[in-house]
């Protein structure tokens, strides 16, 4: 009901009756003693007791699901199961583009679903709205698993044809699912000051290299993706100084350390991303 504000809809998706759905929503009303959801023109509207469940209500279904899924045996070569990540979108043909190549004999039927990096949403595991989530060590959450994947640094992409960096140069800055003021993970760092005056700032590391080739701007770019680019079009990487290094983590929801489905989805992530480096 608070996906789809719709009781009969709420019925579709569950595969039940719209009356066995309002039986349970009146069930819950009782139990909570509170309206939950109220009609407001077409649809129902939760209410603040409904919205403070809600955080609870998808930790326990998160935690529910790691518990059936890690039950039993995981057969790769058999197994249809579906994996959704939260990642930034260069993740895709950086990591997850060569890993499901690298698995497609070994899982045929494996599914995978990518969901954006979205500004300030770092608990997706943890609410079960992600399996997993790729993300910077500074953004993890203290409570949830998670491993290393891989070590990167940003450096300075650039059409050659164009000339070398040098100090004056427009820049193109990408800040992702970062608030503002994290200046995109180079903190205080004098980089930083590169994307202060960035002109122009994208939401997409994939939006970078248009706005790069045939211009003199600059942008600030993980160097592992950089070097990808530069093997697909006539640009140019070149060290940032004083850049810290990035250390890029998957975290999943502690319930599933005994998940060997997951297990099995993170190693094969992991073998992949120590062929990146």
């Amino acid at each position: 009901l608070l996906e789809t504000g719709s009781v009969s809809e709420s019925a579709r998706q569950l595969d039940m009756s719209q009356s066995a759905v309002s039986g349970a929503l009146q069930r819950l009303r009782n139990q909570f003693g509170d309206e939950l959801f109220v009609p407001s023109g077409h649809r129902m509207v939760p209410t603040a007791r409904a919205l403070d469940l809600a955080e609870s209500a998808a930790r326990l279904l998160a935690e529910a699901e790691a518990m059936t899924l890690g039950a039993g045996p995981f057969d790769p070569a058999t197994s249809a199961r579906r994996i959704v990540v939260s990642a930034a979108d260069h993740l895709t043909d950086l990591l997850f583009a060569p890993m499901m190549r690298a698995v497609r004999s070994r899982a045929p039927h494996l599914r995978l679903e990518l969901l954006p990096l979205l500004p300030g949403n770092w608990a997706m595991v943890e609410t079960g709205e992600a399996d997993v989530q790729i993300m910077p060590q500074e953004f993890l959450t203290p409570e949830q698993s998670n491993r290393l994947l891989l070590q990167d640094r940003y450096a300075l992409l650039y059409d050659p044809a164009e000339g070398a960096p040098a100090p004056g140069r427009p820049v193109v800055a990408a800040r992702l699912g970062a608030p503002r003021r994290h200046r995109g993970g180079l903190g205080h760092h004098s980089a930083a000051r590169l994307l202060d005056r960035a002109e122009i700032v994208v939401t997409q590391f994939t939006q970078v290299p248009d706005l790069i080739e045939g211009s003199a701007r600059v942008a600030v770019v993980p160097e592992l993706y950089a070097r990808l680019l530069c093997r697909r079009r006539p640009l140019a990487v070149a060290p940032l100084p004083d850049a810290p290094a990035i250390h890029v983590h998957a975290q999943f929801n502690r319930a599933r350390q005994s998940d060997a489905g997951l297990s099995w989805f993170l190693d094969r992530l992991a073998e992949t991303a120590a062929t990146l480096t």
